[in-house]
């Protein structure tokens, strides 16, 4: 899967790619049952960062992005994939 701004057929718009981001990191830490403030603790930033990240408007740096998969014991990708519910 590659990533394009304006999304051909076998590519993901980066859009898309940020928003699964976004929710996969708030369903997984509403999983655990911890707060926001107890991920950015974990992660090493700001509770309003998490905020950010789970409103889909920040994408963090490589370090950060691996710390929080390391958190949640996935790989990066698991992270960026898109959630089909049926």
């Amino acid at each position: 899967m590659t990533l394009h701004p304006t999304g051909p057929a076998d590519t993901l718009p980066v859009m898309a790619v940020q928003q699964a981001f976004a929710a996969n990191v708030r369903r997984l830490r509403e999983r655990r049952g911890i707060t926001q403030v107890q991920l950015a603790a974990s992660i090493g930033c700001s509770q309003p960062y998490v905020v950010l990240i789970e409103a889909g408007k920040r994408w963090p740096g490589a370090k950060r992005l691996d710390k929080i998969a390391l958190f949640f014991g996935v790989q990066v990708a698991t992270l960026v994939k898109p959630i089909h519910n049926k």
